[in-house]
């Protein structure tokens, strides 16, 4: 079997992605030195090798749909931009961020919102649906950050299968603002809840991958995610109110749970799959098909009894999202 490579999808398209790094330090650097530098710093977070989907997804779609490509290239532009914007939103509210660098993030993130919205002015017109596809999909990610929030911080609380798929897709929901834009540009409404679908299971795989990659440092956080919450709720170990890492590391080494996490994530790659064919666009497909290929990695090696070799990938592999072992986002 040949290992699915979306990189190749990345190389492709180097022009076009040193037009948006142009125009995103065309938009940075008119700004004050400390929130110049902050944007060049998040935007450095945020490259092409490391997130594909926010720089190259409305590049996919763009020449799937037949879109031109200075349109394709402009919703790739605000794609970065808006997919910085969350970041920086994320970053201040969460508290990953020092108080004095969280001051700055609400200075500039707005700025990046602003420049979203006048460059969708620009392709949509006041009457066209793509404005009511805006404030949904923002508001899907503020109603999920704030379950979390209220849900799973500080507490031991144990999520459904139903929570994770609505908590999941509503943090990733501003990646749909640039595929709804795309296939309306391109006059093909009806591929929007395919782009919805395929959009809200990748971002359920890519939270499982990351919750199973990053336990340790959201536990150190008292953030108590999807991972943590599955093995800490086998048997009676739900009732330690404040797991030890001793604790955390046993309930991973005897859970059986780990194995079902990895067996979503090939379902939920499995029907992204079937939803995405639809799109006829090559990237999409093979994006799924090297999640089903991280999944079963992580699976087998859970099936082999390497436990320990596991453990200690955790931290490597900390910055992982569902596009590859070597396809860091940050």
């Amino acid at each position: 079997m040949v290992e699915p490579d979306p990189t190749r999808y990345v190389r492709a398209f180097a022009t076009d992605l040193a037009w948006v790094q142009q125009e995103c330090g065309l938009v940075f650097d008119p700004l004050p030195t400390p929130l110049r530098d902050l944007a060049h710093r998040y935007l450095e977070r945020l490259s092409p090798d490391k997130a594909q989907v926010e720089w190259c997804l409305p590049l996919w779609l763009g020449q799937a749909f037949g879109v031109e490509t200075a349109v394709a290239r402009t919703m790739a532009l605000t794609n970065v931009l808006g997919m910085l914007y969350i970041r920086m939103q994320n970053d201040g509210m969460d508290g990953d961020v020092s108080p004095a660098e969280a001051a700055y993030l609400l200075t500039l993130s707005p700025l990046l919102y602003t420049r979203c919205v006048s460059h969708f002015t620009t392709l949509f017109p006041a009457a066209s649906p793509f404005w009511g596809y805006l404030e949904a999909y923002l508001n899907e990610w503020a109603a999920a950050v704030a379950w979390e929030r209220e849900r799973h911080w500080l507490k031991l609380e144990p999520y459904t299968e139903a929570e994770v798929r609505w908590l999941t897709a509503g943090k990733g929901a501003p990646e749909k603002i640039g595929c709804a834009g795309l296939a309306l540009l391109a006059g093909r409404d009806w591929a929007i809840p395919h782009l919805a679908t395929v959009m809200d299971l990748r971002s359920t795989i890519a939270q499982l991958f990351d919750d199973f990659c990053d336990w340790r440092e959201d536990w150190q956080r008292g953030r108590y995610n999807v991972f943590l919450t599955m093995v800490l709720t086998d048997g009676q170990r739900h009732q330690l109110s404040s797991p030890t890492i001793s604790d955390l590391l046993e309930a991973i080494y005897h859970s059986k749970r780990v194995v079902e996490l990895f067996d979503r994530a090939d379902h939920y790659a499995a029907l992204a799959r079937q939803a995405a064919v639809h799109l006829e666009c090559e990237p999409l497909l093979m994006l799924c098909d090297k999640a089903v290929s991280v999944g079963r990695l992580y699976r087998q090696m859970v099936l082999d009894g390497r436990e320990q070799m596991l453990l200690q990938r955790f931290s490597r592999l900390a910055d992982n999202g569902w596009a590859g072992l070597a396809d860091q986002r940050r």
